[in-house]
């Protein structure tokens, strides 16, 4: 199957994501082969996102049938001036819609990494299939917290802090903050994750329950084409380019600390009481600046479906203001 067989396939595509939105009870426009809608937690806006056929915007050119994709279409006539009225675009999100049997095609591969590499400052970009599409449009955390949601509205605590002093204590940490935060991701808790002994044994230490939610989160935050395999010898992160996988220790440190970073929010939100205040410290800072964003996304989806609030420490200077643009909408949700 190739762009052009399936052409006439696109506008029934967009019926099926129209169906999602309506049953998600989420606002949206069609304009043409594409579909603009308005992105909700609680009553509280939080984003945009546009969600269009891949046939409108990949292509087959070139003498060796190289699959290209329309940048100045996409920009310019999908995205509107939401594109260049947001910057950085962390409100943003672009989800590229096609089967599989088309977008999962080997000649699509370095199409599908330009339009997420070409411009990083986005909330979210994806190539994905109508399925996806609804689960990532979903919270992640909804289904391991059910009903379990705190009474009290959940607060953004952010602290800025040189670099010689996030080495501290998380003792130290709540007395200089006046809170009681627990429990903490730093580096050090991020590689005693990752460096598990029981990763090396099937990682045997989780549930089932957990395990797929940790899978979830993991995949979103490093992409569709990232998994996470459980050997006999070990664990391993899969991609689409190496489906057997590399063991954990192995893997790059962005994947590493991706990992450790599912796997809190994971069990986090399966324990969940009130007055509860995460903390995550400096970590984000391991990944690039589209990961950064899509990482404070799930911080912010795991506030709404608990009720917990956030504590962030960094050193990054620019951190401050692109946290408080991702976490506004906790001031609209209901206490």
């Amino acid at each position: 199957m190739n762009a052009n067989d399936t052409a006439a396939e696109a506008p029934y595509r967009l019926d099926e994501i129209e169906g999602i939105l309506r049953e998600a009870g989420l606002p949206y426009s069609r304009i043409g082969n594409h579909l603009r809608a308005e992105l909700y937690a609680l009553d509280a806006f939080y984003g945009i996102a546009y969600i269009v056929a891949a046939e409108e915007v990949f292509s087959f050119a070139g003498s060796q049938g190289e699959v290209e994709y329309a940048r100045s279409q996409l920009w310019e006539h999908v995205c509107g001036k939401d594109h260049f009225e947001y910057s950085p675009k962390k409100n943003l999100y672009l989800f590229v819609v096609g089967p599989s049997e088309l977008i999962d095609q080997p000649e699509y591969l370095v199409a599908r990494a330009h339009i997420v590499n070409d411009d990083r400052n986005y909330a979210m970009k994806r190539v994905v299939t109508p399925a996806q599409a609804q689960l990532l449009l979903q919270n992640p955390f909804q289904p391991l917290v059910g009903a379990a949601r705190a009474a009290e509205r959940p607060e953004l605590h952010l602290v800025r802090e040189p670099y010689e002093q996030l080495g501290t204590t998380p003792e130290q940490l709540e007395a200089s903050a006046g809170l009681t935060v627990g429990p903490i991701l730093d580096y050090r808790e991020a590689e005693r994750r990752y460096d598990s002994p029981a990763l090396v044994s099937r990682g045997d230490e989780f549930t089932d329950e957990v395990w797929d939610h940790v899978e979830v989160i993991f995949r979103r935050l490093m992409g569709l084409d990232y998994g996470l395999r459980r050997t006999v010898l070990g664990l391993c992160v899969t991609h689409r380019g190496n489906p057997h996988g590399a063991f954990m220790w192995q893997a790059s440190r962005g994947e590493r600390m991706a990992f450790a970073f599912a796997q809190f929010l994971a069990e986090a939100a399966k324990d969940v009481k009130p007055g509860l205040c995460l903390g995550v410290h400096d970590v984000l800072a391991a990944f690039d600046t589209l990961r950064q964003l899509v990482a404070l996304d799930l911080l912010r989806d795991f506030a709404v479906a608990t009720g917990a609030s956030i504590q962030l420490r960094s050193a990054k200077q620019d951190f401050k203001r692109l946290a408080e643009a991702k976490f506004n909408l906790l001031k609209a949700l209901p206490a």
